[in-house]
């Protein structure tokens, strides 16, 4: 509750949806959500076509708007300052 944008039914929905699970590392959180990257490749050509969506959709949702959320209620953080540097906003 401390955390601007981030109320009660939004971290309702985190925890029933996913996060009151065990996770070994963030990967694992990313692949239940779908989050993790798909690649195209055939023979020399390789690209990314973007996050998986095969996880749970209610949970990725929610990280998705929390991710953006972060982004407007936060953006002096050092998460924030490094997302603006890595993407060069």
């Amino acid at each position: 509750m401390g955390l601007k944008g981030l109320g009660a039914e939004f971290a309702s929905v985190l925890l029933s949806e996913g996060l009151f699970r065990t996770f070994s590392n963030r990967k694992e959180v990313a692949a239940y959500a779908g989050l993790v990257p798909t690649r195209w490749r055939s023979r020399s050509v390789s690209h990314e076509q973007g996050i998986s969506k095969a996880g749970n959709a209610r949970l990725r949702t929610s990280m998705i708007q929390l991710a953006w959320l972060w982004l407007r209620h936060q953006p002096h953080s050092r998460l924030t300052q490094w997302l603006y540097t890595r993407v060069e906003l």
